[in-house]
């Protein structure tokens, strides 16, 4: 396997520090997957801490009130990958890649960086999972990998995580009927730069008392109204330009602050109440 290895390497303009590097990397992959070595598979009797690994992911995706997800699967290649990573006799466990980090690890990035109360929950979650295994060098652990693996078989982790971090609900109303609110809603689909929930009133009158039955952060409508409601209310002219919906956009981004700090609260208020 070296000799082929070391053959192939050759071909390659690298320094000889690389090519003993990649060749004891790509040696020892061969290795791995040679077939004669995996149809022999050693059975190994040590704990199995999956069923506590799948615990731990569901209380925190209870935490951010996800919807109930099964872990299982992913649970195994956990528990499996750490256990392998608390055996290894070299400071750094090897990637599943061998040179170049895969495009698919922004995902990563993009959680830390968009939603950092989450990514922190998360490491926080793998700390304690951590602290399962014996002999467990913090050194020999690629957290990356396992970050990854948990986000990536997270089944619609980042729909979940948009619609609690960026909500923002806008409510349209026309006196001049449905078909005239539902027009603006589609106008507003089509040229706010955000993402929002916009659903049409449905009935002929409005009031306070009325609006109650909904939920809603900015209203919309077509004529000025003396409505007394906390929520914001827009009224879009017959012809607009960009200026005329900056409001518009500064309050949309009012609400999805408000929305994410009203789910943080009450994250952090459930969590006390836990403890």
């Amino acid at each position: 396997m070296q000799t082929y290895v070391n053959t192939w390497l050759d071909t390659l303009s690298l320094s000889s520090e690389k090519k003993a590097f990649y060749g004891s990397i790509y040696t020892a992959y061969m290795f791995y997957y040679f077939r004669s070595y995996t149809e022999n598979k050693i059975e190994i009797n040590r704990p199995d801490y999956s069923d506590i690994i799948e615990k731990e992911l569901g209380k925190l995706a209870r935490s951010f009130e996800f919807p109930t997800n099964d872990f299982s699967h992913v649970s195994v290649k956990i528990d499996d990958m750490i256990y392998q990573f608390s055996k290894i006799n070299y400071s750094n466990a090897l990637n599943s890649y061998l040179i170049f980090e895969p495009s698919d690890y922004d995902l990563l990035r993009v959680c830390k960086e968009r939603y950092p109360e989450f990514y922190q929950a998360l490491l926080q979650a793998l700390d304690r999972i951590y602290s399962l295994y014996d002999y467990l060098d913090p050194d020999k652990i690629n957290s990356d990998e396992v970050l990854y693996l948990i986000i990536s078989r997270w089944d619609q982790l980042y729909l979940n995580l948009y619609e609690k971090y960026t909500t923002c609900r806008i409510l349209v109303y026309s006196p001049f009927g449905y078909q005239h609110a539902d027009t603006i809603a589609q106008f507003l689909r089509a040229k706010l730069e955000r993402a929002c929930d916009i659903t049409v009133y449905t009935e002929p009158f409005i009031d306070e008392e009325r609006l109650g039955h909904y939920s809603f952060d900015i209203l919309v409508t077509s004529v000025s109204l003396e409505l007394a409601i906390e929520q914001p209310a827009f009224v879009l002219l017959s012809k607009l330009n960009r200026s005329h919906l900056m409001p518009l956009f500064d309050a949309i981004d009012e609400a999805v602050k408000k929305n994410a700090k009203i789910h943080s609260d009450k994250r952090t208020n459930h969590k006390l109440s836990n403890l």
